[in-house]
């Protein structure tokens, strides 16, 4: 082979192979403009990442700083809870006694209210009961009754006085007609009654003077039992007024023992709560109002 061709086929090749590189080189670019580029987003999404995860540490040391002071907060508490718990740990036996001693006194005085407003319900309902009004009621009727009767008499007498007026009045009539229109004129106030008497006969004279005495003393017994009556119903209707009074007052003073049984029963109550939740009654107060 000449020369000349050997070389040609050597440069031949040599260009081949700078052809070959130069596409290598030119893929091997694009690849790396590639791998530059998903890098570059890889930096970004990192970078991305990195002020998420700067930003979730800010808020985890945010988190952190809270959860810390609670933590501090629940610390002091279990602290004051234990030194309040060994405190009533302490004062339990004091309030046990306390309390019993309490109770003993609320039961006494329970039972002294209980018996008081026994007494003064069963004195309420002697007062206020059927017997004792039925009693003056009956007392009254019975004297208006007698008033009433008393009352008829009285028209009965005053009836009888009045027909005997009558009589007098017809006896006197033929004794003015035997006198003169001048002799009436002269003796206007002439009562010729004592004339008529006089010629009446004894007995008539002794039954009208016996009417007319039996008349002023049933006038006079009508006027005293009339008087009587009066002053008994004044007496009985001051009674019913001082029972009615009596009874008012027995109800306010059961009011007020009723409203001390309510707050005695109260205080019995909190105490058997207070015993029962080994806690003061301030502390059993807060402690409900915190459960509200």
């Amino acid at each position: 082979m000449p020369r000349e061709d050997l070389s040609t086929a050597l440069l031949v090749d040599h260009m081949n192979e700078v052809d070959k590189r130069r596409r290598m080189m030119s893929v091997s670019q694009k690849e790396f403009e590639t791998k530059m580029m998903l890098a570059t987003q890889d930096a970004k999404e990192l970078r991305k990442t990195a002020d998420a995860m700067d930003a979730e540490e800010e808020e985890l040391k945010r988190e952190l700083d809270s959860l810390t002071e609670e933590q501090r907060k629940v610390e002091l508490q279990l602290v004051v809870e234990s030194s309040r718990a060994r405190h009533c740990e302490t004062e339990e036996p004091l309030l046990r006694a306390h309390a019993a001693e309490q109770l003993l006194k609320l039961d006494a005085q329970w039972r002294a209210f209980h018996e008081k407003s026994e007494e003064l319900e069963e004195l309420r309902q002697a007062f206020t009961g059927d017997q004792v009004v039925s009693g003056l009621r009956e007392t009254i009727r019975q004297l208006e009754e007698d008033l009433r009767t008393k009352k008829q008499e009285k028209e009965v007498i005053e009836k009888e006085v009045l027909e005997f007026t009558v009589e007098l009045a017809r006896l006197r009539d033929p004794m003015r007609s035997q006198l003169t229109p001048e002799s009436n004129a002269l003796l206007p106030s002439f009562d010729p009654a004592p004339v008529i008497v006089e010629k009446m006969d004894i007995t008539a004279q002794h039954a009208a003077q016996e009417l007319k005495q039996q008349i002023q003393q049933e006038k006079l017994k009508f006027e005293q039992v009339e008087l009587l009556h009066r002053r008994q119903l004044t007496i009985l209707q001051t009674e019913v007024e001082d029972l009615e009074m009596r009874t008012k007052e027995l109800s306010s003073v059961l009011q007020g023992v009723s409203h001390s049984r309510e707050q005695l029963e109260s205080s019995l109550r909190w105490l058997h709560q207070c015993l029962e939740h080994k806690m003061c009654f301030n502390c059993m107060q807060n402690h409900e109002s915190k459960n509200t």
